[in-house]
């Protein structure tokens, strides 16, 4: 039996849009402070831990500029700003704000578990959104609410150490000190973010990448007509965008930027969203960049594209391959999306160490389906990618993720058939690479740019930002403006083509914060018209953004149903007056690609209530047998269904009943 190692490597991408208000010098959207109190700082630091397992940390240069502005400006958000307003002076627009918008955490994980922050989030949902609601909440209440929400975004690294353990004990009636106590020492676990990042670098733990400046796509920047590629019926913008030269500027300033910042040379880029296309690949080669990371989908749709035999054959998503061309040549890993997918989507439900075990199991089945159909050889040249989203996911786990990632970690240290890595130690550890003769245009979200094109909403604000585009090239070609004033204007359009903000428009996604990056997106197009001393176009004024088209993802049961329990639709009107959710619509800040579910559809008579659980592909197609469906009953009594799926397809089970009793789940009957 070989005991030669598989490769893994994992890339943890922490990103946030630039969410600076220049006008009113304030950033609009905390998500910069708040992720770094439980995110950046946590990710790094827990490597100190178990220093044997190697990580790839991408770092985008839109994040790290206002990370500094908070520690080197104290910059202030408008949520820090309200925060540090006594309760006495909060007028009653702040009032209105504040109980609007310092509950936005996760309910179960970062709400609930503190009595005194549950207690005013139920006094909130006696009566949300009424105006009437402030005279209910008293100044102590306010200021208690001040401390909380900034509070409960503090990471598990600092949660057991003074002075958040104090705080979190002390529970409730905070004082404006215990305020400025928290804020202070908040600000505190910001400044040793990056120079966290520096100190793992520099002992070998860790490699560090970028993305460009701004999070941009690419392609699209590029030439919008390649979303034809992928999607040939689409609608596209009115006027074609192809400025080649913006996408070179935002990868030049990204690796500048990092440069100057870590004081290291850089070799890798995860582009954003995973996007590339052949012309990308060209821009960073002639950059001097290594390395590139995108979807398994692009690697598949890439070898069609050069009738590969290989293709159908997902053992070769398991390699590294060299894009090569005349100015140079670039080595590409492929994420295995569904491990990424468990982490970012999945494990949040599971015991961590079950979670663990069952990572860590798939991962030797990998190696074991590669030892066995391609032989010892290949395996050594073999490395599985793990990519997702490093900061939106935990907040969803029990205790921000640390028990799973710390059973993680102890698992993958103790497994001698597996060998974290990062990707540039992985170039030089081979000899050579297989080739990709063509590449596919597409992200990482199901091969195409469909998130960010397309759509009436992302069409018109490409619309909004070729015009402005086309407003300071022609100022450009007047020879009028001196160079600064250019760079100025041109930094304003550097930032409007962050692909964030086309992520919230259309219906693929939706958010609270939808009209702030409406019109942060408008507002950066208006200040390059200031900039230049000319009149804004009056459309930019108008919001691009339109509730209308946002879907609706629940249909509720509209009458009693009596459908035939026989795993068929028997007749149109079976289940017509079920509701329906549709999984395939639900948005939120990531995205999952794995999808198994499409559609749920419930409903009820006098004495029965029924699910119906439509699958993406036939049930019996589904190669992950292990897996067990969930249906989870809230109210009046909590209640979970319990069903294998391979008992479920074979008729040995119906399932288990569990109920809740107290924290705990326990079995209630067979059925």
């Amino acid at each position: 039996m070989s005991a030669l190692p598989i490769y893994l490597a994992f890339l943890w991408h922490q990103h946030q849009p630039y969410y600076k208000d220049e006008d009113q010098q304030i950033y609009i959207l905390p998500w910069v402070r708040f992720h770094g109190l439980k995110d950046y700082f946590d990710m790094i630091e827990i490597l100190d831990h178990y220093l044997d397992i190697k990580q790839n940390f991408n770092l985008v240069p839109s994040l790290l500029i206002q990370l500094c502005d908070y520690v080197e400006n104290n910059a202030e958000d408008q949520i820090l700003r309200l925060t540090l307003t006594k309760p006495e002076d909060l007028t009653t627009e702040q009032k209105a704000f504040i109980l609007k918008h310092f509950f936005m955490a996760n309910r179960e994980q970062m709400i609930k578990p503190y009595p005194r922050y549950w207690e005013l989030w139920q006094k909130h949902q006696i009566n949300p959104g009424q105006q009437r609601m402030q005279s209910d909440f008293s100044n102590q209440d306010f200021r208690d609410l001040q401390v909380w929400y900034n509070l409960c975004w503090t990471g598990e690294a600092h949660k057991s150490k003074s002075p958040f353990i104090d705080l979190i004990k002390k529970n409730r009636n905070f004082t404006e000190a215990d305020k400025q106590t928290l804020i202070t020492a908040q600000r505190d676990i910001l400044a040793a973010v990056i120079p966290k990042h520096k100190q793992a670098a520099s002992r070998g733990q860790i490699e560090l990448s970028v993305s460009p400046f701004y999070h941009p796509i690419l392609p699209l920047l590029c030439d919008t007509d390649i979303a034809k590629i992928s999607m040939p019926s689409i609608t596209l913008p009115l006027h074609h965008f192809s400025y080649p030269e913006d996408a070179n500027s935002q990868l030049e300033k990204a690796k500048l930027y990092f440069e100057n910042l870590f004081q290291i040379p850089l070799r890798g880029i995860w582009p954003s969203e995973g996007s590339i296309s052949e012309q990308v690949l060209e821009l960073a080669i002639e950059n001097g960049i290594q390395w590139a990371a995108s979807d398994e989908e692009i690697l598949f749709q890439s070898l069609r594209l050069s009738k590969s035999p290989q293709v159908e054959q997902r053992e070769v998503l398991y390699q590294s391959y060299v894009y090569e061309t005349e100015k140079g040549k670039i080595n590409l890993f492929f994420r295995d999306h569904t491990l990424s997918d468990l982490i970012g989507f999945v494990y949040q439900n599971w015991e961590a160490k079950k979670a663990a075990t069952d990572f860590v199991s798939r991962v030797l089945q990998i190696r074991e389906r590669i030892l066995q159909t391609r032989g010892e050889e290949y395996l050594a040249h073999s490395i599985v990618s793990v990519i997702l989203d490093g900061e939106n996911c935990w907040e969803f786990y029990p205790h921000n993720g640390r028990p799973f990632l710390q059973a993680l970690y102890e698992r993958l240290s103790q497994e001698p058939l597996i060998q974290t890595i990062t990707f540039s130690e992985f170039i030089r550890t081979q000899q050579d690479f297989p080739r990709l003769a063509s590449v596919f245009p597409g992200s990482w979200i199901n091969h195409n740019f469909s998130i960010w094109i397309g759509h009436p909403e992302d069409n018109l604000a490409w619309e909004y930002l070729y015009q402005t585009r086309q407003a300071l090239k022609t100022a450009e070609q007047s020879g009028k403006y001196p160079p600064e004033i250019l760079q100025k204007a041109k930094e304003e359009i550097f930032i409007a083509e962050g692909s964030d903000w086309w992520w919230w428009y259309g219906d693929d996604h939706s958010t609270e914060n939808a009209k702030e990056f409406d019109a942060l997106f408008r507002n950066h197009l208006i200040h390059v018209f200031k900039i230049l001393g000319q009149d804004a176009p009056p459309l930019l004024y108008h919001p691009i953004h339109k509730d209308v088209y946002k879907k609706v993802i629940t249909v509720p049961p509209k009458g009693f149903i009596e459908p035939v329990l026989d795993g068929l639709q028997t007749n149109y009107f079976e289940w017509l007056g079920a509701g329906i959710f549709d999984v395939t619509q639900r948005g939120t800040a990531m995205h999952q690609t794995s999808q198994l579910i499409y559609r749920i559809y419930f409903g009820f008579n006098l004495e029965s209530c029924y699910f119906r659980i439509d699958p993406k592909v036939s049930w019996d197609k589904i190669q992950t047998p292990e897996l067990e469906l969930i249906i989870e009953i809230l109210r009046p009594k909590p209640y979970r269904l319990v069903f294998g799926l391979t008992d479920l397809l074979s008729g040995k089970s119906d399932g288990m009943i569990w109920h809740r009793e107290k924290d705990s789940w326990l079995p209630k009957s067979q059925h």
